[in-house]
């Protein structure tokens, strides 16, 4: 019973450092894994850190974009002002035109009379005649130039309007080129938002993926260290089964020379008992 008992404790043993190296071998892969995530992590970690500056480098783009956006359209702005400026003035000088104009035919009408009236007075009315002839001139000279102006301001305002047109539909796409800066502006400040919570959580994974790893090669080693106490305790069993084995059979010899000498002992008191007799 005593052997029995012995090879149960040392096969107990046995399979006590099957199992314990069997698990050291698991936590080695799980160490493993535990490294490659830590290790994939901080590959994710370095590619976030390169998108959240390149973010940052859209993200100042835009805002000079957005900063030129603004003087463009300021300056698109005071070119409007001066061309409608320019347009109210051209009207102003069509307004004086139109009453050069009509000195013009006022005067053109007085020099008619006044030839009339000189004509009328003969001899005496020559020189007066000669002075209403050339204001008579001058003043078709002036209503002509005075049309050939109007012409030319009316050409100018036909060009100010489709240029003030122009500019009002230029005005209207700064405007909406603006407005999708300004989104696309907040669009990256949002993704930097996002980038720094990402790369936070990752930094925490990187650090918890470490700890893991370090208390994983900390528990392996400990299991490493049971293993080899196992190792020796199946090893100090068998030992003992075999010193109880070799002892048990000492007592089997002792026994058997114990049996003979009570059998010589009592075949010697019967040899005394005839003695006696």
């Amino acid at each position: 019973q005593i052997t029995m008992a012995m090879d149960q404790v040392s096969n107990g043993a046995t399979t006590q450092t099957s199992s314990v190296e069997h698990g050291a071998l698991l936590l080695c892969n799980v160490i493993e894994g535990i490294q490659h995530v830590a290790n994939s992590s901080s590959s994710i970690a370095n590619a976030s850190t390169y998108t959240h500056e390149k973010a940052e480098d859209g993200g100042k783009l835009v805002g000079r974009t957005v900063n030129q956006m603004h003087l463009i359209a300021e300056s698109v702005s005071q070119s409007d002002a001066v061309i409608q400026a320019l347009n109210d003035k051209s009207k102003q000088i069509g307004d004086i035109l139109e009453v050069i104009q009509n000195i013009a035919d006022q005067t053109n009408l007085l020099a008619l009379n006044a030839a009339i009236e000189a004509a009328r007075a003969g001899e005496h009315g020559r020189g007066f005649a000669i002075v209403a002839d050339e204001v008579r001139k001058l003043a078709e000279q002036s209503s002509a130039s005075s049309s050939e102006i109007g012409k030319l301001i009316g050409e100018i305002q036909k060009d100010m309007s489709k240029t003030v047109n122009a500019m009002s539909n230029v005005n209207e796409e700064v405007q909406s080129g603006l407005v999708i800066a300004n989104e696309t502006k907040t669009n990256f400040g949002e993704i930097l938002t996002s980038t720094n919570e990402i790369a936070t959580q990752i930094e925490s994974m990187v650090e918890t993926a470490n700890g893991m790893s370090k208390g994983a090669n900390e528990v392996s080693i400990s299991v490493g260290e049971i293993a080899m106490i196992a190792q020796n305790n199946a090893t100090s069993t068998q030992n003992i089964a075999t010193s109880a084995e070799e002892q048990l059979a000492s007592m089997e010899e002792i026994s058997s020379a114990a049996g003979t000498l009570s059998q010589m002992a009592e075949e010697l008191q019967v040899l005394i008992e005839r003695f006696k007799v």
